[in-house]
């Protein structure tokens, strides 16, 4: 039977199996059986930015920016990387929601100058510090007005319950969303609270803005615990249909942008419950959230190169057929039904053209990428090498993963308290359960064909020893002082410090980016000096410091994660660069094939042997080679040998 976009309904999805579950597809349980798999396996997960632009503009843009890797002029997922009045807006909040009392507009003003002078060496645009100021005052002070009139009474909370979390990056791989929200004012207590996204320019709201606050709002609703269908119902609420309202919203995505100093009304967006209450908006609203799933669960599925986990990926692609209008396609990697997109091919209308002036910022890009289908032999191994790339960054973004599995199978205090006592785990790639070892080597073994593969070290950390120049310190335990050795981070090695802010899980929890410059041994203690890998991370080790000097139990029992660097968007974003260049602007490689190779059928022939040997060496796409910069030498060396 075949399908259609406006067959798909979205307001009943809790997952992305839901969506492939409403598809007609070949073989539905297995179909569905092997999707999730991959997405359970793998330690890849997709950008909030470019969910919104899939949900609100077009789902092609958020391919070729997620899994393509086509660059776009858009602020990374990066704390501390976007504009001054973005920072300017958390450093004020963090004070501003600290008071216990909502403030006059006097003291709000004198806060937002005070905020910028303690950090001006934040703020690259100095020059138009005035500028800056009166912006925050005009938004914090439309934020406060919304909170106090209309949202507290929605959902029952007040000023000082709320507990301010400013850009901190979260993942979550229930929802495989990696996020950076601007504000979440929450009320942990009560399992509540209110996901800000800052817009400062005073345009209306377009769904790419209602779609990423309501990702981060996902993203908000697992910090808080709720999983499946109670993390929709927490956002969307209920429809009352007695009492014709929406009800039992908990946590509240809003958009805040500049208008009310210009004497117009404030329309609050994104959620119904705060402009119309209607049960059609309701059910609208409630589409977007299920949209908002769908493309998070398939740009993260287009990430996975099924290989590195033992799946055939044509067997899939078999089980996963079905028909739109008569057409015959793969839900595995076919772009979900019924969301708004362009015309790859012909990129004459929107959202690619608005009369004869390109739009999309990627219009030459999806033609080259997305509007043709004859692909020379040089495309078929660049295409190859984004599978081979992803497979290699899998183990670095699985840290993450594993450390989520590890407090979201086992209790934050058990865990806690089993690495204090030099306990590790182990867990058998891609899948298995994480089991305690007592070792005592204080790590998490990764294995992987009955070998370890990886391990990542941990460490619990006491406290704070010096806050100015970010030292931090646990004492040394009992085991290590037994067998005379410590199990510590190494010097000079990535890590992710997690604060104890309450949150089960560490990826969901206040966080830092950061370096170890320096380990030091000093009577019973072990010190960390903690400094930050690039200055772009400068905003988000003063967001730290500031939570540690207001907070200092957050410290207590936090888990320091030594971490990879996952290169996985800047190397694609080379394997563009490189595929686009060479095709387009010189034919010196594809004379050089062309020369030995007359028929197309041959050049497919030649070019899967290059790609097999490539698999042969990285195993199934692991520990290929570390950076784009050994893989391409290397694939040109193969290309030239007259063997070949």
């Amino acid at each position: 039977m075949s399908i259609r976009d406006e067959d798909i309904s979205y307001e009943e999805i809790y997952d992305y199996i839901d969506y492939i579950d409403k598809l007609n597809t070949n073989e539905k349980n297995l179909c569905e059986e092997n999707i999730d798999i991959l997405l359970r396996s793998t330690g890849h997960i997709a950008k909030v930015t470019n969910i919104a632009n899939g949900v609100g503009y077009c789902i092609y843009k958020a391919k070729l920016q997620e899994f393509i890797g086509v660059r776009d002029f858009i602020v990374s997922n990066t704390p501390g990387k976007g504009t001054d009045i973005h920072k300017l807006l958390g450093l004020v909040s963090i004070e501003m929601f600290n008071q216990n009392k909502p403030l006059s507009l006097s003291e709000m003003r004198e806060l937002i100058e005070k905020a910028y002078d303690d950090n001006v060496d934040l703020f690259a645009d100095r020059e138009r510090k005035e500028d800056y100021i009166a912006l925050a005052y005009e938004m914090l002070s439309s934020l406060q007005n919304a909170l106090v009139n209309k949202i507290y009474p929605i959902l029952n909370t007040s000023f000082n319950r709320l507990f301010p979390v400013v850009e901190q990056q979260f993942h979550d791989y229930e929802y495989h969303i990696l996020g950076v929200p601007d504000l979440i004012l929450e009320d942990k207590e009560n399992k509540k609270a209110i996901v800000v996204e800052w817009k400062t320019y005073d345009e209306q709201v377009y769904d790419t803005e209602k779609a990423q606050v309501i990702a981060y709002s996902l993203l908000e609703a697992r910090r808080l615990g709720y999983s499946g269908k109670d993390a929709v119902d927490a956002i969307t609420g209920k429809w009352d249909d007695i009492q014709k309202t929406i009800k039992d919203v908990k946590v509240l995505p809003l958009i805040i942008r500049p208008g009310i100093g210009k004497g117009r009304k404030l329309t609050l967006q994104p959620h119904p419950i705060l402009f119309s209450n209607t049960k059609e908006k309701f059910i609208e609203f409630r589409k977007l959230v299920g949209k908002v799933i769908v493309v998070a669960g398939y740009l993260t599925l287009q990430l996975v190169n099924p290989k590195v986990f033992g799946i055939d990926e044509e067997e899939v692609k078999e089980y996963c057929k079905l028909k739109i209008r008569d057409k015959e396609y793969s839900a595995l990697r076919l772009i979900p039904l019924g969301l708004r997109r362009g015309n790859p091919t012909k990129r004459d209308k929107f959202p690619c053209k608005t009369g004869n002036k390109p739009l999309c910022p990627l219009i030459e890009a999806c033609g080259f990428y997305l509007g043709q289908y004859k692909k020379t032999p040089f495309d078929i191994v660049m295409w190859a090498l984004r599978y081979y790339t992803l497979g290699i960054r899998e183990n670095t973004s699985i840290t993450f993963k594993v450390i989520y599995e590890l407090f979201r199978k086992h209790r934050r205090d058990d865990v806690i308290s089993n690495l204090k006592n030099g306990n590790g785990y182990e867990w058998t790639f891609p899948a298995g359960p994480l089991i305690r070892q007592d070792k005592k080597k204080q790590r998490i073994l990764i294995y992987k064909d009955k070998k370890i593969f990886q391990q990542i070290r941990v460490d619990v950390i006491d406290g704070i020893y010096d806050s100015d120049n970010f030292v931090i310190y646990r004492k040394i335990r009992d085991y290590e002082k037994n067998d005379g050795k410590l199990r510590v981070i190494r010097e000079g090695k990535p890590v992710m410090l997690f604060l104890n802010d309450a949150s089960r899980i560490p990826s969901l929890s206040l966080n830092l980016t950061a370096r170890v410059d320096r380990v030091e041994i000093d009577n019973d203690l072990v010190k960390y000096y903690i400094n930050i890998p690039s200055s772009v991370f400068r905003y988000s080790l003063t967001l730290i410091k500031k939570y540690i000097e207001k907070y200092p139990e957050l410290v207590k029992d936090s888990l320091f994660v030594e971490t990879g660097v996952d290169l996985t968007s800047r190397e694609l974003m080379t394997i563009d660069a490189i595929q686009r260049k060479l095709r387009d602007d010189s034919q010196k490689i594809m004379e050089k094939i062309e020369k030995r190779i007359d028929e197309k059928e041959e050049a497919e022939k030649i070019f899967k042997k290059v790609a097999d040997d490539l698999e042969k060496e990285s195993n199934n796409g692991w520990d290929l080679y570390q950076t784009i910069d050994d893989i391409l030498p290397k694939l040109i060396s193969k290309l030239n040998k007259p063997g070949n």
